[in-house]
């Protein structure tokens, strides 16, 4: 263990093993937070947007100060890059996992799967509107179908086209990110 910890002290270890390790593992840190940052300003979430917004820019202000000082190690660049790389990674696997705000789904459902769709939007507890359409795939043919609109959180995505596939593979799903929903109101009253 002595002999592992003597050669960290190295120069040559520290240029060339050390100061990269530590410029790749900030760096992934580093886009991960800007990654998230990025999503909370987005979704106008504020105080969190606010929090990261600091921690990235003072982490990215030390990182790059750090870097310069070693401006001569390729080494230390690639691991920059590659941290970068990781970061982005991460960062979209939190973003996935946190899944914040809302999706506005639209479902194309043939005549005959609207029933099933419907009542299996209403079970999973999804309001929706419905408009009956035809579909004009050329000139000469023109197919019933029905087209419903639903608002649903992120996080329950997943599981709402799961129910939805198992009762009409075939329905086609459009999804849409929501900025923000506002509950309805009564009418204004002049």
């Amino acid at each position: 263990m002595e002999a592992f910890l003597a050669s960290l002290a190295d120069p040559w270890t520290v240029q060339w093993v050390v100061v990269p390790l530590v410029v790749f593992v900030a760096r992934a840190g580093i886009v991960t937070i800007a990654t998230l940052h990025t999503v909370y300003m987005a979704k106008d979430v504020l105080m969190p947007a606010v929090v990261l917004g600091f921690v990235y820019c003072f982490l990215w202000i030390a990182l790059i100060s750090a870097l310069l000082e070693s401006a001569d190690n390729a080494v230390g660049f690639t691991a920059y890059a590659g941290g970068y790389a990781l970061g982005t990674y991460l960062g979209m696997l939190l973003e996935r996992s946190i899944a914040l705000g809302q999706v506005h789904m639209r479902l194309e459902v043939a005549e005959e799967d609207f029933s099933p769709v419907s009542e299996a939007l209403q079970r999973l507890g999804v309001s929706h509107t419905v408009s009956h359409t035809q579909l004009r795939r050329d000139a000469s043919e023109d197919t019933p179908e029905y087209v419903l609109h639903g608002t649903v959180e992120r996080k329950r995505l997943p599981g709402v086209l799961r129910a939805l596939h198992q009762v009409s593979p075939t329905a086609s799903c459009t999804i849409i990110g929501v900025m923000h929903t506002e509950p309805a109101r009564p009418p204004l009253k002049y």
